[in-house]
C-alpha cells in the first residue's frame, strides 16, 4: 500500500520535473540570451516564493456532533512557484477532488498564454500545529504544473499534472480520526484551430487516489477520462461549445461497484460587458455499474459561473452546480451533489477590503435509486484584508461550518476566528 502511494506522488513529481527540464531547454533554444541563472531567480518574474502564517481559534476542532473540543492552532503555509517565460501572475489552479469521477472538480478552459510555450510549476503546503491536541497536527502539500506548446498553424499541446497529499473534510465523517489520502492526476490536451470561428479539443486525464488507512481503502481507485470538445466562436465576446466525455472508474476493492460514466454537455461562455462574464454548462450524465443488479443512472449536469464588477471597488461572483460523484460510504453506490456559492468584495479604501463568502452544498447518498442519507453543509466566511504594500497582506476574519444530515450523529457546527499574515514576492 505504502509503495503504491509513493508511486502516485513520485509519478506526478517526475512528470512535473520532466516539464521543467523541457521548458528550460526550450528557453535556451527560443531565446539564446536566456540563461539558467535567469530562469531560476536571477531575473525578476521567474521565481515567486510566498508564505502565510495564521492563528485560528476553534470551538469544535473535530466538527463533532457531541463532545466538542476547542483549541487554538497555528497554520504555516509556505510555497513557491515559477514560470518560464516569466510571469507576475499565477497561471494555474487545479481544483481536484477524491470523489469526482476523473478527478477534476470543475471544468477547465484552455488558457491562451500568447507565447510559443509556457511552463508553470507550483509547490505549496499547509502545516497545522495544535496547542493542546497535538495528535491532530497535520501537513498537507500540493505540487502541480503545466507545460503548453503552441505550434504555428493553430495546433496546441498542453500537459498538466498534480500530486496532492491532503484529507477529507472533518465535517462529513463521524470519526475524529483524519481521513488522509494521496492523489495523483496527469492530463494531456490537444487543440486545433480549424478556423477563426471553429476549434477542436481532445483531452485525456488519469487520476489515482489512495487512502492511508485500511478502514478507508475501499475508496482507493483509478479513473481514466476521455473528452472531446467543439468550440464555436460567434463573436469576440461569445463562444458556444459541445462536449462529450467518457470516464471509467475502477476501485481496488469490490465494496463499491466499478462504473462507466458518459456525459453530453452543451454550453456558452459570454463576456456580457467589460464588467460581467458568465459561463454555463448544461447536459446529461449516465452512469452504468459493473455490478449485476444496479440499474444505470441518469442525472442533469450543470455548472454555472459568473462575476460582475459593480464599480471599481465592489464585485460579486456566483457559482451553481449539479453532478454525480463517487460515494464516501461503503453502503452507498453514488452521490448526487448540488452546490451554490456567492462571494462579495468591497474596497473601503485602496488598502482595506471586506469580503463575505457563502457556500451551500448538498450530498444525497444513493443506494440503487433510494436516498440512504442526505447532508447539507453551509459554510460562511467574513473577513477584512489590509494591504500594507505590494508584497505584504494582513487578514482578520470569522468562519462557520454547519452540517445538517438525516444521520443525526453527523450534525455539527464549528466556528473559527482567525488572524493571518501573508507575504508574496
Amino acid at each position: 500500500m505504502t509503495g503504491r502511494k509513493n508511486k502516485v506522488w513520485t509519478g506526478a513529481t517526475g512528470a512535473l520535473f520532466t516539464m521543467m527540464v523541457c521548458s528550460t531547454l526550450l528557453a535556451a533554444g527560443v531565446d539564446e540570451s536566456t540563461k539558467i541563472s535567469d530562469i531560476f531567480g536571477a531575473k525578476s518574474g521567474y521565481v515567486h516564493p510566498y508564505v502565510s502564517a495564521s492563528v485560528v481559534s476553534s470551538d469544535n476542532i473535530n466538527s463533532t456532533h457531541t463532545d466538542k473540543t476547542s483549541d487554538i492552532m497555528t497554520v504555516l503555509s509556505p510555497g513557491i512557484w515559477l514560470a518560464v517565460p516569466a510571469s507576475r501572475n499565477q497561471l494555474l489552479s487545479l481544483a481536484t477532488s477524491s470523489y469526482t469521477p476523473g478527478g477534476l472538480d470543475l471544468s477547465r478552459d484552455k488558457v491562451d498564454y500568447f507565447q510559443r510555450y509556457q511552463f508553470y510549476l507550483l509547490y505549496g503546503a499547509n502545516i497545522e500545529k495544535y496547542s493542546e491536541y497535538e495528535q491532530n497536527d497535520s501537513m498537507e502539500q500540493k505540487l502541480e504544473g503545466i507545460f503548453q506548446y503552441n505550434f504555428r498553424g493553430g495546433l496546441t499541446f498542453e500537459f498538466l499534472a498534480q500530486g496532492k497529499q491532503t484529507r477529507d473534510p472533518d465535517y462529513l465523517t463521524e470519526s475524529t480520526n483524519q481521513d488522509n489520502f494521496i492523489s495523483g492526476l496527469t492530463g494531456l490536451s490537444v487543440s486545433y484551430e480549424l478556423s477563426d470561428m471553429l476549434r477542436l479539443r481532445l483531452d485525456y486525464t488519469g487520476f489515482r487516489v489512495d487512502y492511508d488507512t485500511d478502514t478507508n481503502s475501499f475508496k482507493d481507485r483509478a479513473d481514466n477520462s476521455y473528452a472531446g470538445y467543439l468550440f464555436f466562436v460567434l463573436s469576440p465576446k461569445t463562444e458556444l461549445f459541445l462536449e462529450y466525455e467518457a470516464i471509467t472508474v475502477g476501485y481496488d476493492r469490490s465494496t463499491i461497484s466499478d462504473s462507466s460514466q458518459t456525459q453530453i454537455v452543451g454550453g456558452v461562455k459570454w463576456q456580457v460587458t467589460e464588467k460581467s462574464m458568465a459561463k454555463l454548462r448544461l447536459g446529461q450524465a449516465t452512469k452504468t455499474f459493473d455490478r449485476t443488479g444496479l440499474d444505470p443512472v441518469t442525472a442533469t449536469t450543470l455548472e454555472l459561473t459568473g462575476n460582475h464588477s459593480f464599480t471599481q471597488k465592489s464585485s460579486i461572483n456566483v457559482m451553481a452546480g449539479s453532478k454525480l460523484r463517487e460515494s464516501s460510504l461503503a453502503t452507498a453506490d453514488y452521490v448526487v451533489n448540488q452546490v451554490v456559492s456567492v462571494g462579495y468584495q468591497q474596497f473601503v479604501t485602496t488598502r482595506l477590503a471586506g469580503k463575505i463568502s457563502l457556500v451551500q452544498a448538498t450530498d444525497d447518498y444513493m443506494t440503487n435509486t433510494t436516498t440512504s442519507r442526505s447532508d447539507t453543509v453551509l459554510m460562511t466566511t467574513i473577513n477584512a484584508e489590509y494591504t500594507f504594500n505590494d508584497w505584504f497582506l494582513g487578514e482578520l476574519g470569522v468562519s462557520s461550518i454547519q452540517t445538517d444530515s438525516t444521520l443525526d450523529t453527523i450534525d455539527s457546527e464549528r466556528n473559527d476566528i482567525f488572524v493571518r499574515a501573508s507575504a508574496a514576492f
